[in-house]
């Protein structure tokens, strides 16, 4: 028994650096699972990352899962999406959580961090579930403490795997991993509205719409995505 102290009812106090350090150090333990146990789960490959930005394209961008102008009209968002692809499966895998946040967080009397919804882990990029938390979709956190914060865990990520990583590249890896998570969610959220009538999670929208823009917005290699995505008038709606 968890409790019910969730990391959203904590992070707005005088402790939230304190429980985002509690965090990181429990997600090492899920990142650092040994290899015979991670590669034993579902591989998050090239064809999975893509299968999520099409719940993006068809749900978000469309607004209402169908295509009206046809299968090129796809072709040419897979087609955007492929650099984007490309740099995310560059970097190690890993046991990923794939829904590590404050929703999924809780306190426990210990003062240790609970971590529950695990039931999606799959096989990895390294950096899926540090972007999952640092720009977490229920939560607002600053570009300048993000990257800090993000490159305070690699630290402990070298260690622990005996491997180094540039700070540029590592933080390449974090933004557009981070990214890929932020377009699906935004399809999730959408849909969420428009199929089951789950309209609450449309206030979180322009939060997550600003954390993607802001990678897209400095990666000149993703221009092409970023003006693809903005001729859609649901992104735009995204960012009222």
């Amino acid at each position: 028994d968890f409790g019910s102290v969730h990391y959203e009812d904590v992070l707005t106090g005088d402790r939230r650096e304190e429980f985002y350090d509690l965090a990181l150090q429990e997600m090492l333990r899920v990142t650092a699972m040994p290899a015979e146990v991670a590669n034993r789960l579902p591989a998050y490959d090239r064809e999975w990352l893509q299968m999520e930005l099409d719940i993006f394209f068809d749900w978000f961008l469309l607004g209402n899962g169908v295509d009206d102008a046809g299968p090129m009209h796809h072709v040419a968002f897979r087609n955007q999406c492929s650099m984007l692809l490309d740099g995310i499966l560059g970097q190690p895998n890993v046991f990923v959580h794939r829904d590590f946040h404050c929703r999924n967080l809780l306190v426990l009397e210990d003062g240790r961090t609970g971590v529950i919804d695990f039931q999606g882990a799959l096989y990895g990029p390294l950096t899926y579930d540090l972007a999952s938390l640092l720009r977490d979709c229920y939560q607002d956190n600053p570009r300048d403490w993000v990257e800090r914060k993000a490159l305070e865990q690699k630290a402990r990520y070298e260690e622990v795997f005996g491997f180094h990583w540039e700070d540029a590249q590592f933080l390449r890896w974090f933004d557009w991993t981070g990214l890929q998570r932020h377009l699906k969610v935004l399809g999730l959220f959408r849909r969420l509205h428009l199929r089951d009538g789950k309209s609450r999670y449309l206030e979180d929208l322009p939060r997550v719409w600003k954390y993607a823009r802001e990678v897209l917005g400095c990666y000149p290699e993703l221009a092409g995505l970023l003006s693809f995505t903005e001729s859609f008038q649901t992104w735009k709606d995204a960012a009222a």
